[in-house]
């Protein structure tokens, strides 16, 4: 399909535009005209007759089939690199009732489509508008709802239009969606999306430093002061022996224990050392420093069991079966069929048994290179061979294939603790996942930084709460597991340092510390800075 059929599909634009179609080719009250979600796209329509027997059109989703019918009508031509239809491969049928609320677009044409006049020249001629902008990365993809929506209810209605007037306000929706995007791409908007950063930051931040204070409280370690941001105080409350404090440079924070390097010489001398971090035993000093990324792991685990019960179902991933084979990608020149069943993929580096077409997704994403596909054809493996091929507009490597859905599975309030938890495990395996692939030297390329973290919450911010949420989680479980790191400067690092302390049954030098502290700065510069180029290399 072309980019445009593609995103008129995502947001259901399509089937407001048919929906209108239908009302003038078969001359049916908007009333008569429903639409369903059906997850396996192989019903493409649907009529009732009085007697309430349906008659269903089914096929392939594939392009060709109506533009090939619609050309021969009324004769049916033979449809060539297609197989016929194997009822076989779907052994249940799913139907859902419209989310209108998901879907706004269709609401707005059947509104449009009742109200008639030029209001549907205006939505179309702002779809095309709106998709354009977004497939050149200059509108996010959920902008386009409000882009369409705010050019119908803001241009203005004519009931009776002549063909000039028709014209004009095509010209009209276009310009105003180009205005529109020009409007929202000001200053604010960047304002806007830099302090959303910070918040999402802080959130995560405030919970793994908590970690840390409860830890060490619990231990009778003295914490002079527990801050927020760095740089200068701008609001301070003692509370007990802890001061809480605001500080001026709002990324970062950290709890300042008596004992831990850097802390005023004056405050250790008025603290008996057995309350110093240096004073409890070396498992108590772990348990402290390991608690920051614990408590980003238990937000994260919270998070997810939170979305999951709000939504009420999960998306089970389908196995990677072969929907679609798009003509002139990788995996029609490979040898891909419909049908095809991938259960194995092998590259130079590493091999995987394939469960799910999520698997097949992200394997190519490492290893997109001399590939071999192991494909169940009738019952028969059969090897594949294939490059994956990069889209630089989205930034990912493709094969040229289309799976089915996942499947939606229902949840209850208890059904959704497992899920969650589930969510967070796989989510903390990817994390060591691709570390392990980041130590190999796999996958530098998808590294990101500061920039590319901030440009992907400027987006989600526009997508709504559920979706922030699911941000903060997955930055969660990555500052939890990066920080375990034995890398020095990082809890890991320092856990590392105590472990080694414990077995040579000493102090190690202060000037090895010092070596070993810088050593582990450098590196983290250098890995920020490479991530900072990687996401600049990107938005060029």
């Amino acid at each position: 399909m072309g980019g445009r059929i593609t995103i008129d599909s995502a947001t259901m634009m399509n089937k407001g535009f048919e929906v209108i179609e239908a009302h003038y080719l078969f001359d049916l009250p908007y009333e008569q005209i429903d639409v369903v979600l059906h997850r396996e796209s192989v019903i493409h329509s649907m009529v009732q007759y009085q007697d309430h027997a349906i008659i269903a059109q089914l096929g392939s989703a594939d392009m060709r089939l109506p533009i090939q019918y619609a050309l021969s009508y009324p004769n049916r031509l033979v449809m060539h690199n297609d197989e016929p239809f194997d009822f076989t491969k779907y052994p249940a049928l799913h139907f859902e009732k419209m989310d209108f609320e998901r879907y706004p677009l269709l609401a707005l044409a059947y509104e449009v489509g009742r109200k008639g006049g030029n209001l549907g020249a205006i939505m179309n001629a702002a779809d095309e508008e709106a998709v354009s902008l977004f497939l050149n990365k200059k509108i996010s993809f959920l902008s386009i709802e409000t882009y369409i929506e705010n050019a119908v209810r803001n241009l203005p209605f004519i009931q009776n239009p002549t063909l000039e007037e028709i014209i004009d306000s095509d010209k009209k929706a276009r310009q105003f969606v180009i205005d529109l995007m020009e409007e929202r791409s000001c200053f604010m908007s960047g304002v806007l999306s830099f302090i959303y950063f910070i918040l999402i930051l802080s959130v995560i931040i405030i919970v793994h430093e908590l970690g840390h204070l409860i830890a060490a409280k619990k231990f009778n370690v003295y914490c002079k002061e527990f801050s927020i941001g760095m740089g200068p105080v701008v609001w301070q409350k003692q509370k007990g022996e802890t001061a809480w404090s605001i500080r001026a440079f709002p990324i970062g924070g950290f709890v300042a224990m008596a004992g831990e390097e850097g802390e005023e010489e004056d405050t250790d001398e008025d603290i008996p050392f057995e309350r110093t971090i240096n004073g409890i035993s070396p498992l108590k000093q772990i348990v402290v420093m390991g608690a920051g990324a614990f408590m980003n792991i238990v937000l994260a685990w919270l998070i997810f069991i939170g979305i999951t019960a709000w939504q009420g179902a999960v998306s089970v991933p389908s196995k990677a079966i072969v929907q679609t084979v798009a003509p002139n990608y990788p995996a029609e020149k490979a040898g891909f069929q419909v049908g095809d069943e991938v259960v194995k993929i092998q590259s130079k580096e590493e091999s995987i048994n394939v469960k799910s077409s999520d698997d097949v997704v992200e394997f190519i994403q490492y290893y997109p290179q001399d590939l071999t596909f192991t494909v169940l054809r009738d019952n028969k493996e059969v090897k594949l061979h294939m490059d994956a091929q990069y889209n630089e507009e989205d930034n990912i490597y493709q094969m040229g294939v289309q799976y089915p859905q996942g499947e939606i599975k229902k949840l209850t309030l208890l059904e959704s603790i497992p899920y969650g938890t589930e969510q967070m495990i796989d989510s903390v395996k990817s994390v060591i996942d691709a570390l392990g692939k980041l130590i190999q030297g796999v996958g530098l390329q998808n590294l990101s930084g500061p920039v590319g973290i901030y440009n992907v919450t400027a987006e989600i911010t526009q997508a709504g709460f559920i979706p922030v949420l699911a941000l903060i989680a997955l930055l969660s479980v990555n500052i939890g597991v990066m920080n375990l790191v034995p890398i020095p400067i990082l809890d890991g690092g320092r856990i590392f340092i105590i472990l080694i302390e414990t077995l040579i049954g000493r102090k190690l030098n202060e000037k090895v510390q010092t070596a070993v502290m810088m050593a582990g700065l450098i590196l983290i510069v250098g890995l920020m800075v490479f991530a900072t180029w990687n996401d600049v290399v990107r938005l060029l």
